[in-house]
C-alpha cells in the first residue's frame, strides 16, 4: 500500500485496500466440543515453548500443546511443558500410543462413549486431545485461513510525516464471527523518495492487551518517533504488520 503526502500531510482518499494479515496466529481456529460438552480451540502455540500447536479452553487455559509429524503422522502432545504422549492414528477408532504421563503404552480402541480404551488394561484416553488431533487432520492443518483480522487506511483519515515522527491513523477489522484477543501488533513503516527508493525503515509495537469482537472495527493512532525520519516534500510508504493474538 503506497500514499502519496504532500508538504509531510494529505488525506487519504478512497483508500480502503484491507491488506491481509501476514501472521500465521491470525488464522482462525479449529473450534470443537468434547463428549462432555466442553468447547475446545485448536489454535497456533504462542503461549508455550514447545509444541507448534495448542488445545485450548474457551476460556483461554491451556489443555495441552503439539506438534505433528508430517511423515511419521505422529502427534507428540506435552502437558505443561512437558512431553506426555506420542500418538497416532490408526484409522479414526484407533491409536497407537506411547505414553509419558499417566498413561499406559499401547493401543488403544475408541469406545462408544467416544474415549479412547487400551486393548488390555482397558485404561481410559479422554477423547478431547483425540478430538482435537482428528479435527487437524480433517482440516489438513489448515487452522482457517479465510478468516483474518486486517488493517484499512481509509479515506476519511489523514496521514502525517516529520522530521523525527510520523503519525498514521489505521482502522483494525475483524472480519470474522470470532472474538480475537491481541497481544500486540507490531507495524512497519517503509519511507520512500519520490523514486520509489526505500530510505528508511521504522517499527513500533502497538501493546493492545484486549479483545475484538466478532465482525468489528477499532481506530488507532500509530506513533513513530525515530529521529532518523526525514523531513520530506513528497515521501510515500509501505505499512505493513503482523498480530500476535488467538481466536475465541
Amino acid at each position: 500500500m503506497k500514499i502519496s503526502l504532500t508538504k509531510g500531510i494529505v488525506m487519504a482518499w478512497l483508500l480502503a485496500l484491507v491488506m491481509a494479515v501476514s501472521s500465521a496466529v491470525a488464522d482462525a481456529a479449529i473450534r470443537f466440543t468434547d463428549n462432555s460438552g466442553d468447547t475446545y480451540i485448536v489454535d497456533y502455540n504462542n503461549k508455550s515453548e514447545k509444541g507448534k500447536y495448542i488445545v485450548i479452553t474457551s476460556g483461554g487455559s491451556e489443555y495441552c500443546t503439539f506438534d505433528y509429524n508430517t511423515n511419521t503422522h505422529e502427534f507428540t502432545m506435552y502437558v505443561d511443558g512437558k512431553l506426555f504422549a506420542v500418538r497416532k492414528f490408526r484409522g479414526e477408532n484407533t491409536l497407537v500410543c506411547k505414553e509419558y504421563g499417566t498413561g499406559m503404552d499401547g493401543v488403544y480402541d475408541r469406545g462408544s462413549d467416544g474415549d479412547y480404551y487400551h486393548e488390555i488394561m482397558k485404561n481410559a484416553i479422554y477423547d478431547t486431545a483425540p478430538k482435537a488431533f482428528l479435527c487437524f487432520l480433517k482440516a489438513g492443518g489448515n487452522l482457517g485461513s479465510d478468516k483474518q483480522i486486517a488493517v484499512e487506511i481509509s479515506g476519511d483519515y489523514k496521514a502525517m510525516v516529520y522530521e523525527g515522527g510520523a503519525d498514521i491513523t489505521v482502522v483494525l477489522v475483524n472480519n470474522s464471527d470470532q472474538r480475537y484477543y491481541f497481544d500486540y501488533i507490531d507495524f512497519t513503516l517503509v519511507l520512500k523518495d519520490s523514486y520509489g527508493n526505500p530510505i528508511g525503515t521504522f517499527t513500533m509495537r502497538e501493546e493492545l492487551n484486549g479483545y475484538m469482537e466478532a465482525h468489528s472495527t477499532v481506530n488507532r493512532a500509530l506513533h513513530f518517533e525515530d529521529s532518523d525520519i526525514p523531513a520530506l516534500d513528497n515521501p510515500t510508504y509501505d505499512l505493513g504488520y503482523t498480530t500476535q493474538g488467538y481466536w475465541y
